[in-house]
């Protein structure tokens, strides 16, 4: 390090003494004035006077100065100088003769006195910058995991990686030590943690790490810790020597989105600057397809829902060769295949890896097994290509049925169909498909290639919404469908208003028609003027119209509502009533005029609404409420049509977990994969719910030996003082697992209308090492986090290759990525602005000193009888 020291100016810092200097000095004036005209010396002539007037305003005017801007020494200075000539000027005449010698005597002691104070108060410090410039730190971290184990390194492609990595370091031991006089040079060693600081890494890395430090490999994790440990310090850059392989499971940091966001560092941006070790394409010119990653669109999927399934495979040695893939639901003689697709590598490679989409609707609820595989009974060049175990890989969901799906159709691109849509969007509970048929033409035919196609199409929704379309749009056997879905399966159906709806639809001649809770052909015309929404006394008690808490609020958030312009005519009150009994009117127009009415019919339930104007209430309700109140409203019809009681449920983070993460030998590691388990009460609103009373209870598999093989339950968990009222659920961390198996959990809970509840979900603890289940490196993990400098076009990259982006460097290659940073300048220019008080050792003996000079000045004064 180089310093420099700059400018040095000195500077006061005031006591903050307003309460005690303004007043002195005011109080001093008035004892001085006193004393000259008690000694009979006051002023004779109309010239002194404005003089001691004069004088009176310059002591009083810094005074003041004193007392409306504090601690500004301008004010102490001006004092002082006025008090050094009062002492000059009190010495001129005085009431007994002495000598001149004793008179300039005095004077002096007395502006001694005046700036000793003055010192005292003033307090003088000298600040000054002090620049040096500091080395950066560079941060080295080695994968000392179980697959830096495997014998593919080196020349021979026969030594381990590790081994090829201390081989490395010791021909590079000149380059090292060179880089130590360049950089603050911090090395580590990481597995599934951040080992301690490395000295000499070729001697430290070693060949059986501690279980602490080694096992899986979590790079994210450990770059980020890396990056902690440099506290404030500029970083240069992050070499990470790794075979690339990721597989610490559960919560963690994705590598790849780490290294984006050191780059992207405004005030210190830091790249990662990969080294791969070990090979990452098979070492035989044998045909070779090994699974990578599976991608699901969850933990928890809806059923009856299309479970899109991203895969990654590696293909080698298999040029122009169209592979076939499956996906799989199940697991044994109970998978089954549900769909497939055929991949090829781009065309002119040999190998690589290749990703694609596949899907599948699960339809049974409960623990599933998500595979994705290569089919079987396929060869190239009389090689089978599921020949390897690696040719498959699974993942597991739990399948629920407490979605609402949502079939919502429209004839007409209009303002309530849009922000109908995106209240149910913004609900985690439901599940919205809509649909929109623009013209009655295209129609009998054109409309089947939009709408459900068969019967259990058509039966994996719970609620349809039908809107401004008209009825020949569907065919009859569609009609028929959803007449059956409602009456006999429980579903819901709501018609909202609109031109070409109702009886103008042509819906009057139609198994619809039997669902809703009027005669349709009386349903006709339109209430043209604007009007208020009123709820009746039986609407506000219904779950639709529940807006506030209770029916009091409920029917003050009803009243802000702005006028509805139009509507549908419906049937009056009295023959709705007499012709469906069992249906209720839930708002009228200020006049009576029903506008809502909902009924249930068979086993489900239906609703008719006259408005197709209630997007206006987003908009036109004060204080900002307008949306939230939109979307509650229409929530709650969804809710309420979907004919849904309150639910609980319950799962874990992941399906599977990996024994030897969750069962450390530190238990309080914070790298130790923990087992989470969420779980909630909701009721018929889908609202949050709290339960002192709930419960978990965990089956844990028989121990193997055990002649029963049945699960066998532990005691059951009180769960009252884990809710999280921020997120309002149930969280929990299970013990660690004691074997591996298939776990279950049972929440049950106690339901707001007193109804005993209860959800379950499965995991499954694997005794399976992730480091050695695919031998091969993944430089493309590496690649992936070298791209940000890349990007950036940082010298320190040994090249782009235009087909698999930045080049990364080996073990081989090593001492060249060090001599780039050994002739970089990477140092520091810091500045620090430091203070010196020169009075604050010397405090107390200026005061003393300032002491004894007044004592002086009054002994003399005593002594020549001028006290």
């Amino acid at each position: 390090m180089t310093e420099l020291a700059v400018e040095i100016p000195i500077h006061l810092q005031p006591l903050d003494i307003v309460a005690i200097a303004a007043p002195l000095a005011i109080l001093l004036l008035i004892m001085e004035c006193a004393y000259y005209w008690r000694s009979g010396r006051r002023p004779g002539d109309v010239r002194s006077r404005l003089l001691i007037a004069a004088g009176a305003l310059i002591v009083l005017i810094p005074a003041a100065l004193l007392l409306i801007l504090r601690w500004h020494p301008w004010a102490l200075l001006i004092i002082g100088a006025v008090l050094v000539v009062w002492a000059l000027h009190s010495y001129q005449e005085t009431t007994s003769p002495v000598s001149r010698e004793v008179r300039i005597a005095c004077a002096v002691l007395r502006i001694v006195a005046i700036l000793l104070l003055l010192a005292y108060l003033l307090r003088p410090t000298i600040q000054h910058v002090r620049t040096h410039y500091e080395k950066a730190v560079l941060i080295l971290l080695y994968d000392v995991s179980d697959s830096m184990h495997i014998p593919d390194a080196g020349g021979d492609a026969k030594t381990q990686r590790i081994e090829a990595v201390r081989q490395a370091l010791n021909s590079n031991a000149g380059a090292m030590k060179k880089l130590h006089d360049s950089f603050d040079v911090q090395q580590y060693s990481f597995g599934r943690t951040l080992g301690q600081p490395l000295g000499n890494p070729a001697a430290d890395l070693s060949l059986s790490p501690d279980e602490k430090i080694g096992g899986t490999t979590a790079i994210g994790r450990a770059i980020q810790k890396a990056r902690e440990n440099a506290s404030d310090r500029n970083v240069a850059g992050i070499i990470l020597v790794t075979d690339g392989r990721n597989t610490l499971q559960g919560p963690g940091i994705d590598p790849q989105k780490l290294a984006n966001s050191l780059a992207d560092d405004p005030t210190n941006p830091i790249y990662v600057y990969p080294v791969g070790v070990g090979r990452d394409k098979p070492d035989t010119d044998r045909p070779m397809i090994m699974a990578k990653s599976l991608k699901l669109p969850g933990r928890k999927v809806p059923a009856f829902n299309i479970m899109q399934v991203h895969a990654v495979f590696q293909m080698e040695n298999l040029p122009d060769h169209p592979v076939k893939f499956e996906l799989l639901l199940g697991t044994g003689k109970d998978a089954k295949v549900v769909d497939s697709r055929e991949v090829t590598l781009p065309a002119g490679q040999t190998g690589g890896d290749v990703s694609f989409d596949v899907q599948a609707t699960p339809i049974q609820t409960g623990f599933q097994a998500v595979t994705v595989r290569v089919a079987p009974g396929q060869t190239y060049k009389n090689a089978k290509l599921d020949a390897d175990k690696q040719t498959s890989i699974t993942d597991y969901v739990q399948v629920v049925d407490n979605q609402i799906l949502v079939l919502y159709v429209e004839g007409k691109f209009r303002y309530e169909a849009k922000y109908l849509t995106q209240a149910l969007a913004g609900s985690d509970l439901i599940t919205l498909n809509r649909q929109y048929l623009l013209t009655s033409a295209a129609l009998a035919g054109g409309a089947n290639q939009q709408l459900p196609r068969t019967e259990a199409d058509w039966q994996k929704f719970h609620v349809i919404i039908l809107g401004d379309v008209k009825a020949d749009v569907f065919t009859a056997e569609q009609l028929r469908w959803i007449a059956i879905m409602v009456r006999d399966m429980g579903k819901g159906l709501a018609m909202i208003g609109g031109r070409d709806t109702y009886a103008a639809g042509g819906w009057s001649n139609t198994p619809i028609a039997s669902l809703l809770p009027f005669d349709v052909s009386k349903a006709a015309g339109q209430l043209d003027a604007p009007f208020h929404l009123t709820p009746t006394d039986l609407g506000l008690r219904h779950q639709i119209m529940k807006l506030g808490k209770d029916d009091a609020q409920s029917r003050k958030l009803w009243g802000l509502l702005p006028t509805i312009q139009g509507a549908n005519r419906f049937p009056a009150t009295a023959e709705i009533q007499a012709d469906h009994p069992a249906a209720t009117v839930l708002a009228t127009t200020e006049t009576g005029q029903p506008v809502m009415v909902a009924q249930p019919v068979g086993k489900g339930r239906t609703l008719t609404s006259a408005m197709d104007t209630t997007w206006r209430w987003r908009f036109q309700i004060p204080d900002g409420e307008g949306p939230e109140v939109h979307s509650q409203f229409w929530r709650q019809v969804i809710r309420w049509l979907a004919n849904r009681e309150g639910s609980v449920w319950v799962q874990t983070d992941q399906p599977r977990y990996s024994l030897s993460n969750v069962r450390l030998a530190d238990t309080s590691a914070d790298d130790r994969q923990q087992i989470l388990v969420t779980a909630g009460i909701e009721d018929q609103m889908g609202n949050p719910v709290r339960d002192p009373e709930a419960t978990l209870t965990e089956w844990v598999p028989a121990d193997s030996g055990s002649p029963n093989a049945e699960p066998q339950p532990l005691k059951p968990m009180k769960l009252a003082g884990f809710y999280s009222a921020a997120n309002k659920r149930y969280e929990i961390k299970l013990p660690p697992p004691s074997r591996e198996g298939s776990y279950r959990l049972l929440f049950e809970a106690t339901m707001p209308d007193g109804k005993k509840s209860s959800a379950e979900a499965n995991f499954i603890v694997a005794s399976i090492n992730l480091e050695l289940e695919n031998p091969l490196a993944d430089f493309e993990l590496l690649r992936q986090m070298a791209q940000p400098g890349a990007d950036k076009g940082r010298k320190t990259f040994a090249g782009i290759d235009p087909k698999t982006g930045p080049a990364i460097y080996t073990a081989n290659s090593l001492g060249k990525l060090l001599d780039q940073f050994k002739s970089s300048d990477y140092l520091v220019k810091r500045e620090q602005l430091e203070t010196t008080e020169l009075g604050d050792r010397n405090r107390w003996p200026i005061l003393v000193l300032f002491i004894a000079v007044i004592a002086t000045e009054w002994v003399i004064r005593k002594r020549r009888n001028l006290v």
